[in-house]
């Protein structure tokens, strides 16, 4: 626990893709700017729409880095992305594949809820 933030402290974590790191210590900045956004800490005294719109603003740069960062490494194809080579079928596939990897998340972040008792 990281004592002055009151937060589980950072730690490497194995990601879905050849050893990739889901948070590193190194994205602090970026992994404070969702945990101390106004939506978050605002969370159950009232979170405004303008504010619910930004958390979901700063989510959707997070995914647009990670498009610019490990997806250019792993889907990057020159002057194309995977996708543009895939058929319908293929891509249909990614898709359900990136869906249960959701499911297999939903369901870690479900038994840390239960562990914790919230579920009481």
């Amino acid at each position: 626990m990281d004592v002055d933030n009151q937060r589980p402290s950072i730690t490497r974590i194995p990601g879905a893709y050849s050893g990739s790191v889901i948070w590193d210590a190194d994205d602090r900045a970026e992994r404070d700017s969702l945990v101390d956004h106004p939506a978050v800490t605002g969370y159950g005294h009232g979170v405004s729409t303008e504010e619910l719109a930004s958390f979901v603003e700063v989510l959707a740069s997070r995914a647009s880095s990670r498009v610019r960062g490990v997806g250019a490494e792993q889907y990057g194809q020159g002057s194309l992305q995977k996708f543009e080579t895939l058929t319908a079928a293929e891509i249909t596939t990614e898709l359900l594949d990136e869906l249960a990897d959701v499911v297999a998340y939903a369901s870690m972040i479900a038994i840390r809820v239960a562990r914790l008792g919230v579920l009481r």
